[in-house]
């Protein structure tokens, strides 16, 4: 049996004049309904100081989740490894494991935006090395009971480690797959994988990442032991309506707002970020946007498996001006009509 899951994903865009508390249980609320509608998981991005950043602390909405839900898996899709206390993240990943009961996904990475980073007083330049120096921390703090590691950035010498998660040796790590240099290394650290890419580039990256998963499998650097099958994923926006005339009207001018909220930090400083377009029918062209009626959608999405090489489907289905009422409804059509047709193939 060929598995296919499908799963959420939310980059934690605020619209104006959007009150955070309605906002929450909004997305509180959906999560709930996904989980209802058999949805795998939930990731959040985290952003700051844009319009994206309605989550900067991913912890705190993902222990709010756990007491809401019960099945359905909690993750990041990425804590910005640079931006934290190792020591800190490990102790609050315990306890989202803890209160989740064992539901913890760990997306990890660097962070792509340049300036977000130098608000929190990390320089680009550092960020690789701050990088790879905490999940090495992590690594350490989630499988041991004391800590001791002299680095460039951090010291710990025999500090206690009372917490530890539910699952062992720790939650599985994800990672954001852009390159085949990078889709290389996931898989020798045996992490999950998700691309943004579209469909024929993740299958290269698929590839790349399977071969090396393989010949590292069990190795000492193998972030992910207790992983059999790993979740290849890939993110797409996603836009259900009853007819695709109504989807296309509802999500063209909702993904203008979005690439404005993900370029906003961008445009202060003179630049765009090369891998968005505005443009609705550029995405969908590209793969990377599904948007249509349930039976567009559908076609789409089996295309989608058939042409990635991935076996995770996470929805983008909140995201620039769409209200949360939409983004249910669109939400609750996928559920309905479109995963259905994908349950025991």
């Amino acid at each position: 049996m060929t598995e296919r899951l499908f799963g959420l994903f939310d980059h934690t865009e605020t619209r104006p004049g959007q009150d955070p508390a309605e906002w929450y249980e909004g997305r509180l609320e959906i999560i709930e309904a996904a989980e209802q509608g058999g949805f795998e998981g939930v990731f959040l991005a985290e952003h700051h100081s844009t319009p994206l950043g309605m989550v900067p602390s991913p912890s705190l909405f993902l222990a709010a989740a756990a007491t809401r839900t019960h099945r359905i898996r909690l993750g990041t899709l990425v804590y910005c490894l640079p931006l934290y206390s190792p020591l800190r993240l490990a102790e609050e990943i315990c306890m989202l494991d803890q209160l989740s009961g064992g539901r913890l996904d760990l997306g990890v990475g660097r962070g792509i935006s340049p300036f977000e980073l130098s608000y929190h007083g990390v320089p680009i330049s550092e960020s690789r090395a701050r990088f790879d120096e905490t999940l090495e921390i992590l690594e350490r703090a989630l499988r041991s009971d004391s800590l001791d590691y002299q680095g460039r950035f951090h010291q710990y010498t025999d500090v206690p480690i009372e917490l530890h998660p539910v699952q062992a040796p720790n939650p599985p790590f994800w990672f954001g797959m852009t390159t085949p240099d990078n889709a290389e290394w996931a898989g020798r650290r045996g992490m999950n994988v998700a691309s943004f890419s579209p469909n024929a580039p993740t299958r290269e990256l698929a590839t790349i990442y399977r071969e090396s998963r393989r010949k590292h499998r069990g190795s000492a650097g193998d972030l992910n032991p207790n992983v059999d099958q790993p979740r290849i994923g890939a993110i797409r926006h996603i836009y259900v309506a009853e007819t695709d005339e109504q989807a296309l009207a509802e999500a063209t001018p909702a993904y203008e707002a979005f690439y404005a909220n993900v370029t906003k930090l961008w445009l202060k400083f003179h630049t765009v970020p090369a891998f968005y377009t505005p443009d609705l029918d550029v995405a969908r062209g590209m793969g990377v946007a599904i948007v249509g009626s349930p039976a567009t959608v559908r076609e789409e999405v089996e295309r989608f498996f058939e042409e990635s090489g991935g076996n995770y489907l996470i929805g983008g289905f909140s995201f620039g001006s769409l209200s949360q009422e939409q983004a249910r409804r669109s939400i609750n059509l996928f559920m309905k009509e479109v995963t259905p047709a994908f349950s025991n193939t």
